[in-house]
């Protein structure tokens, strides 16, 4: 447990000294700041809406932590450590809070703007129930950004511009998978292996309440889906040898 602190902590000393994390935090302000400049808008659909971008944010804040790790200090640093997984987990860890601290403001900041605008923002009346639902379907798709960063890391994945496209093609598949099965029915054999970013939004869409029963639903396909990218990564990086 300590050794896992330890290495979040030196994850986030590295990470915060470059400046590879402020465009995607400054762009995530600035989809905020964008969504909720038109009022009055609808509780639900407006917290799917930032949810669905923190899944992209999340995505490219990871890939710009796993660019900018340097090979030789990794490679000491997991030798020191003498396990790899346990570097992978706090790597992940890490990327965790980042997301969580993405999540935090992406709910924060549309209510205060609610209570300095008069609680005429949305519709309805934000209720405290709403906002934890907000945090919860947040750290969810963000989480999903994150682990499927982990995929597409230099260790796994060398050809940098390669990895870039593909990721970003399967990200474009992942927000448009619903609509595309809608399509061609046929596809949905195929498309189950994206992450499941269009169905959550699919379940939660076209409402303005949300349910504890669809959100544990959500969080339990997530999980899953995380546990298996985990799984694939470490057994890719294992078949490398990577230190």
């Amino acid at each position: 447990m300590r050794k896992s602190r330890e290495l979040v902590w030196y994850h986030m000393h590295l990470y915060f000294k470059t400046n590879k994390w402020v465009m995607p935090f400054l762009v995530w302000i600035l989809s905020l700041v964008v969504s909720y400049s038109v009022k009055p808008v609808h509780v639900g659909s407006s917290i799917l809406v930032s949810a669905g971008i923190s899944f992209f944010i999340s995505l490219w804040l990871g890939i710009t932590y796993y660019d900018n790790v340097d090979p030789v200090a990794e490679q000491i640093t997991i030798l020191k450590v003498q396990n790899r997984r346990l570097y992978d987990i706090s790597q992940f860890l890490f990327l965790g809070v980042i997301a969580s601290l993405l999540s935090t403001t992406g709910v924060l900041f549309p209510s205060i703007k609610n209570v300095t605008d008069g609680l005429d923002l949305y519709t309805r009346t934000l209720h405290v129930f709403d906002m934890i639902c907000s945090l919860w379907i947040h750290l969810v798709l963000s989480f999903l950004g994150i682990g499927l960063s982990m995929l597409f890391q230099p260790r796994i994945m060398k050809n940098r511009k390669f990895a870039i496209l593909l990721m970003a093609c399967i990200s474009v598949l992942a927000i448009s998978k619903s609509g595309m099965i809608d399509s061609a029915p046929p596809l949905k054999g195929l498309l189950w292996v994206l992450p499941p970013l269009s169905d959550i939004l699919t379940m939660l869409g076209n409402k303005d309440y949300f349910y504890v029963g669809e959100l544990c639903k959500m969080t339990g396909y997530s999980v899953l889906y995380l546990v298996v990218l985990f799984v694939i990564s470490e057994v890719i990086l294992q078949k490398k040898n990577n230190y």
